[in-house]
């Protein structure tokens, strides 16, 4: 558990402003957060949430990346709500925080996301 909450910690270091390097592995990544928001254990989970709202506020700003970085949104809240029902408060504020991060950066990426 420990090991993949520290691979998710990584990407997240390596998303934070540095996104291009990951290249054409982009996509990999983006499956590889995924999965990792559906880990049996919650830490990883948290991590991969946070991890993911790193890289969902870079790419937001890239209009053709805008779609692909869309489809991390929904298990991010998946996440949250799950902690908010375990009661873990520390690990929802730390998912809330990640959303705040994209809006903060990019709010119409938001807009853009939000049902008509």
């Amino acid at each position: 558990e420990h090991v993949r909450v520290a691979v998710f910690n990584i990407f997240g270091k390596v998303a934070d402003g540095n996104h291009e390097r990951l290249g054409n592995r982009l996509q990999q990544t983006m499956a590889v957060m995924e999965q990792g928001m559906r880990d049996r254990s919650a830490p990883v989970r948290v991590a991969a949430c946070i991890a993911s709202g790193k890289l969902v506020k870079e790419l937001a700003g890239e209009t053709k990346q805008e779609a692909p970085a869309a489809r991390l949104l929904t298990p991010m809240m998946e996440v949250t709500g799950q902690m908010f029902k375990a009661g873990n408060e520390d690990a929802v504020q730390r998912c809330v925080d990640a959303f705040v991060d994209v809006a903060t950066m990019n709010a119409r990426f938001f807009k853009s996301q939000l049902p008509k």
